[in-house]
């Protein structure tokens, strides 16, 4: 189709040049931090997607521990524009073993402005992680449809993660929800 041909198109040119000037030699430190993504849908409507992770303060490759923002802003076709913005903390122990991890985050939709804040923690030892999120919405229910009495509410609670990379096959990895 005419919108298949224009996704090539932008992603063997346009992606590639900004991808080009963001993680090629003249690439800003905070630009490989950063990921882009473009395309259309059927109708040309436009999916997009840009998500940046940056340090809080000095980080380098001796540092032991880091405080970071997150901020994503994404245009999906079912739900449309959301900005999800939050604060991290991690730190690698000692020895180079294992990860720790906090976060907070603020979920914004646009569309029928549904608000969430979430929080969460993980821990990563050789191939296996652990996470822990909860979730809370901070917005009432909408009416989607008021003849047949449809509603929607961001839901409320947690999830758990496990997530194991097999050593022999590093390119596996099996997560369980």
């Amino acid at each position: 189709s005419d919108v298949d041909a224009v996704n090539r198109a932008i992603n063997a040119v346009a992606m590639s040049n900004v991808s080009n000037a963001m993680y090629g030699a003249k690439g800003k430190p905070w630009m490989r931090r950063t990921t882009l993504s473009f395309q259309f849908q059927e109708g040309w409507k436009p999916l997009y997607s840009v998500e940046t992770i940056q340090p809080l303060g000095h980080y380098d490759e001796k540092s032991r521990d880091v405080w970071f923002t997150q901020q994503r802003i994404s245009r999906a076709s079912d739900i449309g524009t959301t900005l999800n913005v939050g604060v991290g903390y991690r730190r690698i122990s000692k020895d180079d073993r294992r990860l720790y991890g906090a976060h907070l985050f603020y979920d914004h939709r646009f569309l029928r402005h549904h608000d969430r804040l979430s929080g969460g923690l993980e821990y990563m030892s050789g191939e296996s992680e652990f996470r822990f999120n909860w979730y809370d919405s901070t917005s009432d229910e909408r009416v989607l449809d008021a003849n047949l009495h449809t509603l929607e509410r961001v839901a409320n609670g947690y999830t758990l993660e496990y997530g194991k990379t097999f050593k022999n096959a590093r390119w596996v990895r099996v997560y369980v929800e």
